[in-house]
């Protein structure tokens, strides 16, 4: 099966995604949901993927991370990039790096799932946002 135009940042949305065949190109997952661990599922550690491992603790965004998050569009065919520590923030880079017209899923505890449709717009605010949060730091 092909690679999907699909990224999924969050252990439920990438194991859902997996289950449903729709191939994800890009999954990000850390083994934790609404902070608690509870390991990673089978789905995701059985998906066929290059795999990458970064640290990026919560509330940042490392520059590991966003080099993992650069390289997995420049990388053919599939990849995991697997957290220690917390992935909520990587959507930013997701959407900053992801070529236009690659859906983004994300989940929201308590009240589902999230999908952004990557064009022009939606980088540039997230590419503000990305600048606004070096500042602070």
């Amino acid at each position: 099966m092909e690679v999907s135009d699909l990224v999924c940042v969050g252990d439920v949305v990438s194991e859902e995604a997996i289950k449903l065949g729709l191939n994800p190109r890009v999954c990000i997952f850390d083994g934790v949901c609404k902070r608690e661990a509870v390991g990673v599922s089978q789905a995701i550690t059985s998906y066929e993927a290059f795999e990458v491992s970064v640290e990026n603790p919560q509330g940042l965004i490392t520059q590991k991370a966003l080099e993992a998050v650069r390289e997995s569009f420049r990388r053919e065919g599939k990849t995991k990039i697997k957290v220690n520590g917390e992935e909520d923030l990587l959507t930013l880079p997701v959407i900053l790096y992801a070529p236009e017209g690659l859906t983004v899923v994300y989940g929201q505890p308590n009240e589902g799932v999230v999908e952004v449709k990557v064009n022009e717009n939606i980088k540039n605010k997230v590419g503000r946002i990305i600048e606004e949060m070096k500042n602070e730091h």
